[in-house]
């Protein structure tokens, strides 16, 4: 579906919402969009980047957004824009359709000094922030499973849930990452003598703001990527000391246990062995149990198995 609106006298927005065959002709034929350009809006995975279209002296930039979706492998999906002198193309599907309204908000706002290169970068800087929501959230159900290793409730539970924090930090610090390449490479096409004449000093400034913005992101993510490591090593130390502690137990117990076996083996056998005939021979093989139990627990203590 597309949609045209007017952010103010000179800046068009069309956004384009799950892109159909007849979106797709009226792009070709209505905005002179070409097909190399709506194969690059609709791959879900196309990397974050940014490109001069001069067929269309338009800039391709492709950024990846928080989406909507509770799949693991689609929490971060990719939007494409197409920039002109005053017009911005979006094109979005229905789990990052929420950016389009971020647009509609900027048309309250003064944007006489800006040209779409601002309000773009505007739309940018509030996209940054739902990183950092999903940031938070992700460092929240981290410290809950920390707090439950602190109280050694260990399960598969926690194991699971860890896996999933550790995929979704890496999901999205390879948009960040992606994003703030961008974002650098915009600052520097901005300070370029092409661009000098079309953009303004607000428009510089809410370039860099972004910039700075997705900077500080990538650090954040890093942060919270190297404690959930740290937090991933010291679960596996306390599951491996479990383990070394379930197994000392096991070999204390079958090191007593095949002490009564022994002697009960060797008084078991046809043949003749001494005081096997007398009527207080089974004490004496209790007797013989328990100093054999008792020689092993004093050498066990000695090394200090115990």
């Amino acid at each position: 579906m597309i949609m045209d609106y007017k952010l103010n006298e000179k800046i068009e927005l069309v956004s384009v919402n799950e892109l159909s065959e007849a979106d797709t002709d009226k792009l070709t034929q209505d905005y002179k969009v070409t097909p190399e350009v709506i194969e690059y809006a609709t791959d879900m995975k196309e990397r974050p980047r940014i490109e001069y279209i001069e067929s269309l002296d338009s800039w391709l930039v492709v950024f990846q957004v928080v989406s909507s979706s509770s799949h693991i492998n689609k929490i971060v999906l990719p939007i494409t824009f197409l920039i002109s002198t005053n017009r911005i193309i979006l094109f979005t599907t229905d789990k990052t359709l929420y950016t389009e309204q971020y647009f509609n908000e900027m048309k309250n706002n003064d944007l006489s000094k800006l040209s779409v290169w601002g309000v773009f970068f505007s739309v940018v800087d509030i996209l940054s922030e739902d990183f950092i929501d999903r940031i938070e959230e992700i460092s929240d159900k981290r410290a809950s499973i920390q707090r439950r290793i602190a109280k050694n409730k260990i399960s598969d539970k926690e194991i699971l849930e860890l896996s999933v924090i550790q995929e979704e930090i890496s999901y999205i610090l390879t948009a960040v990452n992606g994003d703030y390449l961008v974002a650098k490479e915009s600052q520097l096409y901005a300070k370029s003598s092409e661009m000098k004449t079309k953009i303004s000093k607000q428009d510089i400034e809410n370039i860099n703001n972004a910039t700075i913005e997705f900077e500080q992101i990538q650090k954040m993510v890093e942060l919270l990527g190297d404690v959930t490591d740290k937090l991933s090593n010291s679960f596996n130390n306390l599951l491996n000391n479990q383990t070394n502690a379930t197994m000392k137990i096991l070999t204390i117990y079958s090191l007593i246990l095949s002490i009564p076996t022994i002697i009960s083996g060797f008084y078991g056998m046809n043949m003749f062995l001494p005081i096997a005939d007398k009527s207080w021979s089974w004490i004496f093989s209790v007797v013989l149990v328990l100093v054999g139990v008792g020689v092993i627990l004093a050498d066990l203590k000695r090394r200090h198995f115990m």
